[in-house]
């Protein structure tokens, strides 16, 4: 067979960590990078490697992953014994199900396990007790690890067997080549192009990795361009450096992850034995391992950094037995500096200078004239200057070159596959509002805003809160004007007011307004209920998770730097709660115990709260007892926090004017749901109705909100029935009355069209 494809499993944890496994019967490889794009290439020289070295891939038919939910029985270790738990636990785990030589057989990546059936009946039962007995010995911990969170996709690489054999010059050490890449290969040669305007700094490199023994620390911030630097220097190393004749020399320069050392490392001093052959793998070939993840080396390992990675190879490197290039930012280098001090104190560190605005252009420049040749596209000269501008505008904060050429790339990709040649400014302008969501309205500088627009906007979503939609338009009016702080968030808001009274709608219409008109439109609004963090610690836990990954929350703000925050009850929170907000709503970010950045300068910061509505009376809350309210706040909240606060917004009691409003808001986003649309079906009512809906979904405790409760019992439910009882209907106006205290449905003429 001249090529084979060989199935792969990529898990995208987050936007900048994904996972992969090779899919095989015999060792299912793992891989760890910060893109798809890394881990493919990482899987790519796993097969290649095997083939190389004569092993045969096997060729799985009809390949199919599924999700499947497998009650276990975990085990608890006692004294060197091993107890199984009296209760069961559910576990999903992906499986793998294909036909490797005309066999049923089922790959499990997670546990590395690999096992044959009968026919479908057996399946499942085979399954379980596969599964079961290699978890056997593992604690409930241990057992919820191996779920894969994310979004999950199964892909493939291709091999080319007899290429492969002919082009390994060289065998690759066997642990060496499962967990580290080496920076020569084809793959990497593709996912690392030139590094532009960084000729000074790859000589520099060069020459150190030349003469010193030391470890080097690589120096700079996200995304400035470190790895492909550090690439670019193994490859003038290799030019430059004497060949023998007829002497095949291996590649000297490795590159690896902590996140691939531990896979697969289940027990007690596994990892460690790994790591020690690593060691003896790339001394053999006078090697230097890279790592391009400072807080990956002092975090994962242990649960402490004097137990972790970068404690293991602390004393080699000391030695001199392990040369170790290591990519760090600024804020990295300070946390280890505090969390591990001896372990920066055994390298040399090359700091990459910042780029000017002349070298900027540059490489956008040529970012532009390559993507486009690669797809014989027109190179229009505009389009790097509308990147540019766009990102300095939008997104000061960004790393580069990284992101903006990223985005050059997924621009000419896109274009690409609608079949153009030519590629615009306005193509690009339609790409970024794609990307943050944001409104043409707000990009466009030619393009006008009027406040009242704005607000008016807000009103057709926000009822009776005129003053929370007058503030979030001058917000807006103030983003589009060019004229917020960069250096903090668009906006922070404290909202106070009763249960109910359009609070949360609010934040929700906010996050529509700016960034509902691209991808990710229902991940723009990013909510924390604060009572959760009520205790003293909760920092710590509003930042990290238990396993030292960042919070799911900050994953989404990172995913989608465009979005809204809304942080409910915040009065709620602990104190060491606020000292860490106090450096958000300041400085637009936030820094965790491993020194990794979240940056909150694209993000609109909204806080709810109900001081103060105990003490007052519902109906009237509002203009009137704005006054009061600040006082409470001022009175309940430091002062330092409150003077970060762009606006303090009281929310006034709904009237029986705005419950029929609101009841008649949400009766015409009926005919929006599933049902309605597929049976093409619409919906009138009258006024008797949306009186009876208020006076009946309306509390003053709780504001409107038991009106959507109301309307789902009275509206929806005997509509559901109705569409039940006849499948066969569609085309057709429903209307809605009120009949002796109740709410009938009745079935009117076609609707038009």
């Amino acid at each position: 067979m001249s090529v084979i494809r060989v199935p792969i499993m990529i898990v995208r944890h987050d936007r900048n960590r994904y996972s992969g496994y090779l899919l095989q019967t015999r060792n299912t490889a793992p891989a760890y990078a910060e893109n798809k794009k890394k881990v493919k290439h990482q899987l790519q020289e796993t097969a290649r490697y095997r083939v190389a070295n004569d092993e045969t891939l096997d060729t799985l038919e009809e390949p199919a992953l599924v999700l499947e939910s497998l009650l276990l029985q975990p085990a608890y270790p006692h004294e060197g014994m091993t107890f199984p738990s009296a209760e069961t636990i559910r576990l999903q785990i992906y499986v793998l199900r294909a036909v490797v030589y005309d066999t049923p057989t089922a790959l499990v990546p997670a546990l590395n396990l690999c096992f044959y059936y009968n026919n479908d009946s057996d399946y499942r039962a085979t399954l379980t007790r596969e599964v079961q007995a290699k978890v056997r010995d593992m604690d409930p911990g241990a057992m919820s690890r191996l779920f894969v969170p994310g979004e999950v996709e199964l892909d493939k690489i291709l091999v080319h067997p007899a290429k492969e054999k002919e082009q390994q010059d060289f065998t690759e050490p066997a642990t060496l080549a499962l967990v580290a890449s080496h920076l020569e290969s084809r793959d990497v040669k593709r996912a690392f192009g030139n590094a532009w305007c960084r000729d000074e700094t790859i000589q520099q490199l060069s020459l150190r990795l030349g003469r010193s023994e030391r470890g080097l620390l690589l120096l700079g911030p996200s995304g400035c361009g470190k790895t492909t630097v550090l690439v670019q220097a193994a490859r003038r190393i290799k030019r430059e450096e004497p060949k023998p004749r007829d002497t095949t020399q291996a590649p000297r320069f490795w590159m690896t992850r902590p996140g691939r050392i531990l896979a697969g490392m289940n027990y007690l001093g596994e990892w460690q034995e790994r790591a020690e052959q690593l060691i003896e793998d790339i001394q053999a070939l006078d090697g230097v391992l890279c790592f391009d993840d400072l807080t990956d080396l002092i975090q994962l390992g242990a649960s402490h950094p004097s137990e972790s990675i970068a404690a293991f190879l602390l004393p080699f490197i000391k030695q001199g037995l392990l040369r170790v290039v290591v990519e760090a930012t600024p804020d990295q280098l300070q946390t280890c500096r505090r969390l591990l001090p001896e372990f920066t104190d055994a390298f040399d560190i090359l700091v990459l200078p910042d780029l000017s605005a002349a070298n900027r252009a540059e490489i956008l420049t040529k970012a532009v004239q390559i993507e486009a040749g690669r797809r014989n596209q027109e190179a229009v000269p505009v389009v790097d200057q509308v990147v540019g501008d766009l990102f300095a505008r939008f997104k000061p904060y960004h790393p580069f070159p990284a992101e903006p050429v990223q985005f050059i790339a997924e621009l000419y990709e896109a274009k690409a596959r609608q079949g153009k040649t030519t590629v615009t400014g306005n193509d690009a302008v339609a790409h970024f509002i794609h990307k943050t969501g944001l409104p043409p309205l707000l990009i466009d500088a030619e393009q006008t805003l009027a406040w009242e627009t704005v607000r008016d906007r807000l009103h057709q979503k926000v009822v009776a809160q005129d003053a929370a939609c007058e503030r979030v338009a001058d917000v807006i009016t103030t983003f589009k004007a060019g004229l917020n702080d960069p250096e903090r968030p668009l906006g922070v808001f404290l909202f106070s007011g009763p249960t109910g009274v359009g609070k949360t709608e609010c934040a929700k219409a906010t996050a529509d307004y700016l960034f509902g008109h691209g991808e990710d439109k229902n991940k723009r609004l990013v909510r924390l209920d604060m009572s959760e963090y009520a205790y003293p610690g909760s920092s710590q836990r509003l930042l990290v998770k238990d396993d030292g990954l960042p919070a799911d929350w900050l994953g989404q703000v990172r995913n989608t730097p465009f979005c809204v925050v809304l942080l409910d009850e915040i009065e709620k929170a602990a104190a060491d709660v606020f000292d860490l907000l106090l450096g958000l709503l300041d400085e637009g970010r936030l820094r965790d115990h491993y020194g990794r950045i979240s940056h909150f300068n694209s993000t609109v910061i909204i806080m709810t709260s109900n001081l103060g509505t105990e003490r007052t009376a519902p109906v009237g809350y509002g203009e009137g007892n704005a006054a009061s309210f600040l006082k409470t706040a001022m009175t309940f909240f430091r002062p330092e926090f409150v003077n970060r606060l762009d606006h303090i917004v009281a929310f006034r009691a709904l009237d029986s004017t705005a419950i029929q409003k609101i009841a008649a808001m949400n009766l015409a986003k009926i005919p929006e749901r599933e049902g309605f649309r597929e049976r093409k079906l619409s919906l009138t009512w009258n006024d008797a109705v949306v009186a009876f809906l208020a006076a009946r979904g309306y509390e003053p405790r709780y504001g409107a909100r038991p009106l959507k409760r109301v309307i789902e019992q009275q509206v929806i439910t005997p509509i559901a029935r109705l569409l039940v009882e006849q499948p066969e209907l569609a085309d057709r106006r429903l209307r809605l009355d009120l009949v002796d205290n109740n709410i009938q449905v009745s079935v009117g003429e076609a609707t038009a069209g």
